[in-house]
């Protein structure tokens, strides 16, 4: 809790996603992150490319 307290985290009800990074810090997106969504990619089979 004190990781997420140092992040501003108030409420654990407030995290939506919580990721550990490979460096061992912790990334927290909340309920009420302003992101950008990322755009869906197409995935081409290899069977489509014949």
């Amino acid at each position: 809790m004190s990781k997420l307290r140092q992040q501003g985290v108030e409420f654990l009800a407030d995290v939506k996603l919580a990721y550990m990074e490979t460096d061992g810090r912790i990334s927290i997106i909340t309920s009420d992150s302003k992101t950008t969504p990322v755009p869906e990619q197409k995935v081409a089979l290899k069977s489509d490319l014949h």
